[in-house]
Parts: structure tokens; sequence; C-alpha cells
């Protein structure tokens, strides 16, 4: 009776220690980036504020890659991140500014718990969901688990202190958390001082050889405009099957749609695609595609359709060529590019 007693004493112990077990925290790599080179800004101070009071921060060093991905990471940082304090110096500008940035709390918590589909997986079974929502912490494997939690959180610095914040999942979706408003530091000297000391440079050279008089923000200001629309696929061959929709927006956003709810694909504000990859087969051969857009050209029909609901559709001919309609019609697009046998195979 005692030992009884004992045993269930320890199994109470064991489950509410289970029970008081902590989430994981969020572990991400941070990405800083610019629209072009000539763009760059370099970080003076900084600090990334998180819910859990641990300290984050930028990588050391300048921008880098392109506008929404830098092309490069930092060790990793841990902590909900929800907002961001930083001091940094625009070489083309030749100004110092700070960014005071408050990220949305409860969107900040969602997104950190979410976990994206990445890819089909060999030893996955069951329906794939655009994400599920996780106390755990999700590694995509190609061979185990579709899902990857956050691992990249991205500023983006544009001309005349705009800031743009991005959140990404492995090699899958990344969403903008919002755009952001740095100041011009007035009491620039305290950091003048430091920062071309220590580049052995005066900032006299410094403006003579990178200051461009009219930088503006406003290509990337205008990429972030969004219009209810979404993506449809169709064919003329009967055993057509789509796999998967990879977009990337002018606006550094990225989205992905797999079977089977890229079939179900929702109305929704999406920016105008730059690239969009999709991925087909039909019979016994698999094809991939690629579609390429010009921003002036789609802002400008999508506006003039006013806040109406629209249909992008990737149509298959019996040849495997792709066309494009806007709802019922054929849409203009830069170029497109059709490969039989696509070497990326997908389980399923």
């Amino acid at each position: 009776m005692r030992n009884n007693v004992l045993l269930i004493s320890l199994l109470c112990i064991m489950q509410l220690i289970s029970c008081q077990k902590k989430k994981p925290m969020p572990m991400y790599y941070v990405e800083i980036c610019h629209p072009s080179n000539e763009y760059l800004v370099t970080p003076i101070h900084d600090s990334i504020i998180t819910l859990e009071g641990r300290r984050a921060s930028l990588p050391y060093g300048s921008t880098s890659g392109r506008w929404g991905d830098s092309g490069a990471m930092f060790t990793e940082q841990y902590g909900t991140p929800i907002g961001a304090d930083i001091v940094y110096y625009a070489r083309y500008e030749d100004k110092f500014y700070h960014l005071k940035a408050e990220f949305p709390v409860e969107k900040m918590k969602d997104l950190v718990s979410r976990a994206y589909a990445i890819s089909y997986v060999r030893s996955h079974k069951e329906p794939l969901k655009p994400y599920i929502v996780t106390d755990e912490r999700m590694v995509f494997s190609a061979y185990e688990n579709p899902y990857s939690s956050m691992t990249h959180l991205v500023f983006g610095f544009a001309p005349k202190g705009m800031v743009v914040v991005w959140i990404g999942y492995d090699g899958g979706a990344r969403i903008e958390i919002g755009r952001f408003q740095a100041e011009e530091v007035e009491d620039e000297e305290k950091y003048e001082e430091e920062r071309f000391e220590y580049w052995n440079m005066s900032r006299e050279k410094m403006r003579n050889k990178r200051y461009l008089p009219n930088a503006s923000p406003e290509e990337w200001e205008n990429y972030r405009n969004k219009y209810e629309w979404r993506p449809v696929f169709s064919s003329d061959n009967d055993s057509f099957f789509i796999l998967e929709y990879g977009s990337h927006y002018y606006n550094g956003e990225r989205e992905y749609l797999l079977q089977p709810y890229i079939l179900k694909a929702e109305y929704i504000k999406r920016a105008i695609p730059n690239e969009i990859d999709l991925f087909w087969r039909v019979g016994g051969a698999q094809y991939e595609g690629r579609v390429f857009f010009k921003w002036d050209k789609m802002d400008k029909i999508l506006k003039e359709k006013g806040k109406t609901k629209n249909d992008i559709r990737f149509h298959i001919n019996k040849d495997n060529k792709m066309e494009v309609f806007l709802n019922d019609e054929p849409l203009e697009v830069e170029s497109i590019r059709v490969y039989g046998d696509s070497e990326i195979k997908f389980q399923i």
C-alpha cells in the first residue's frame, strides 16, 4: 500500500513538472538588407527588444543583399521580438538615423507560434496545412517534418529613414511585420567621431564617395501596394496535377502553396509578384514553370480594377506550355519559362 502511495505521488510530481515545462524560446537569425548596394547603411548601436526580456541584436557590419533578403546570416538570437532600438548611418545620405519601433505584440506572439509548411517529405502521410500552431519548435527535415517555425527576422533599410521588418520561416513564407520610420539624429556628434575614426576616413571623403542627393523611398513604398486576388490553376490535360506555387513579391514577402490547399487559395490582399514558380505533373512527367511580372504594369491593371476580387489564372495547355490570365482576359507578363523533367521530385 505504501509503495502504491509513493508511486502515485511520484507520478503526480512528474506530471506537475511536465505541465510546468517552459515553451522553447523562439530562435532565429537576424538579417539586415537594402534595396541595392548603393543604398548601404551601417548600424552603429542596436537592440532588438524581446517579450521575454532577453537581449537580441543585429549582425555585425553593414547591410547587404536585396530588398527582403540580405543573403547573409548572423549567430542565433533568442526571444519573441516586439521592438527595436537602432541607430544607423546612411552613407548615401550622409545622415545618422534613430529607429525606435514597436512591433504589434499579439501579432508577433501569433507568428512565432506558427510553423509553416515548407515542402513534402517522404514519411509525412497526413494532408498538409498552410501552417500549424504549436508550442514546440519545429525544424524542417526533408525526411521527417514538413513544417518550420520562425527562422529569420529581417530588417530592410530604404532611403529617408524607411525601415521594413519581415519574419521568415526556413526556405518558405516571409511575412511583413510592418513599415517603420526612423528619425534623423540631431546630436550626431557623439556618433560621428566614433564612426569615422573607426573607418579611418573623413566624413567629407565618405560624402564625396557615396552621396546620392536624390535618394527616395518612393519605389519601395509603392511595392507595398496590395490588392485582393488569388492564384488559380487550370489545364487542358486530364491528368494535370498542380504540386506547388511559390511567389516572391516585390514588397519582400514570399508565399508558398502546396497540396491540398493549393486548390483552395483564398482572396486576400497580396502584393505584386516579382516571380512565380509553379510545379505540376502530367502523366508520369513533372514540369516547372516560372513567370516574371513587371511591377508598374501589374499595379496599373489591378488599380484600375478597383476593389474587385481578381483571379490570376495559370493555364497549362496540351503541350505543357503556360498562359496567364487575369480573370478571363489574357494577361501580358514579362516572360514565361517552362522546364520539363524538373529535378525537384515531390513525394506525393
